[in-house]
């Protein structure tokens, strides 16, 4: 750990478990972890730049939430940069706007497919997400992981029964109902 104070008066400490404790005791001379910085400093920069083009940061007060989209956005850069060294040779050359497109696609539509057939969902929300994916069909597919129709009290029967029916029965019909 090293505390360094610049020319302005402010205190910098600095962190490193790849540096001894080297000090230099002459005046004007900078410890050498200031300098490494100093050095390596411009991917930092870049990675700045990049992030700050195409950010997912909102404006919050509560820090949990901006380090997360400060994370958010330092994943998207990093695998923007694994996407082109594993396809540089592609001919098809993609540009980072695109390929987040593709990622943010990619990551929401199983969960907007899982809400679109859901039968209880609102029908403008449903709407929205078939714009959205532009599906076709006007019914939604049944959901595997939804469960089948849920048993309730029978609203015919007495109250001392308490019968659990699947179906309901309209109140014309009580005849039909044992």
């Amino acid at each position: 750990m090293v505390s360094y104070i610049t020319k302005s008066n402010k205190a910098v400490v600095l962190v490193s478990s790849i540096h001894n404790d080297k000090c230099n005791d002459q005046e004007g001379e900078k410890p050498e972890i200031i300098l490494f910085y100093n050095h390596t400093k411009n991917g930092v920069d870049v990675l700045d730049k990049m992030c700050s083009n195409y950010s997912c940061i909102q404006r919050t007060k509560r820090w949990p939430l901006v380090l997360f989209y400060r994370l958010i956005d330092i994943c998207a850069v990093n695998s923007y940069v694994l996407y082109k060294c594993q396809y540089h040779q592609n001919a098809r050359n993609v540009d980072r706007y695109t390929f987040l497109s593709t990622v943010a696609d990619q990551i929401c539509k199983p969960h907007m497919l899982r809400r679109y057939n859901n039968p209880k969902m609102s029908r403008n929300i449903r709407a929205s997400i078939k714009r959205i994916l532009k599906i076709e069909n006007a019914e939604p597919e049944p959901s595997t992981s939804a469960k089948l129709e849920k048993r309730g009290t029978c609203t015919i029967c007495p109250a001392k029964k308490k019968k659990k029916e699947r179906h309901t029965y309209a109140r014309s019909a009580e005849n039909q109902h044992a």
